[in-house]
């Protein structure tokens, strides 16, 4: 039905609510996106989670995308994405300055050596925890949990609903409380 649109006509058709649209403008762009994704990350997972991630906010954000007239939709997508992995990097990065602090400046436990023992095996079975959560997940776990953002604030921070939120903020709980299942009482 689009494989001969232009990209306006995509664009329009997309703010229209057209699936169809979605789908053309994925199938002319996913692989072209994905290789400066994969080039930049060298990691074919995080490639591939970063262009979905584009193309979720796309869909998410139709109505308010391509406000100026003549958008080139490949610039536009190449330019996103861009902004995706540099975000993602950011994340990175803050996470290892995070993890760094939180390991220099958490309480030892005063006892015996079998506790101090059991607590360091706590502390980096947490720290495995959280790096195995979904990125979004982890993301605003560290937001809500770690910081104390809260979920207004990370919703529009994230732009996200605050179900949403709420929803991944559970989700971190569940995964959480079956990878510490050991530690509990």
């Amino acid at each position: 039905m689009f494989s001969k649109a232009s990209d306006a006509e995509l664009i329009t058709a997309i703010q229209g609510g057209s699936a169809d649209a979605l789908t053309e403008i994925f199938s002319r762009f996913w692989k072209p996106l994905y290789i400066q994704a994969l080039n930049k990350l060298k990691s074919h997972a995080l490639a591939e989670e970063v262009v979905q991630d584009l193309f979720a906010d796309l869909w998410e954000k139709r109505d308010r995308l391509f406000s100026q007239e003549g958008t080139n939709l490949g610039a536009y997508l190449h330019r996103a994405v861009k902004n995706k992995i540099l975000n993602h990097v950011r994340k990175l990065v803050y996470d290892k300055k995070y993890w760094d602090h939180y390991k220099q400046n958490l309480p030892v436990a005063e006892s015996s050596v079998q506790q101090t023992a059991e607590f360091n095996e706590l502390q980096d079975k947490l720290k495995s925890a959280v790096e195995r959560l979904p990125v979004k997940t982890r993301e605003i776990f560290v937001l809500n949990k770690l910081q104390g953002v809260s979920v207004m604030k990370i919703s529009e921070q994230l732009n996200l609903s605050e179900k949403a939120v709420g929803y991944h903020l559970t989700k971190s709980a569940k995964e959480l409380k079956v990878q510490l299942r050991d530690f509990i009482s």
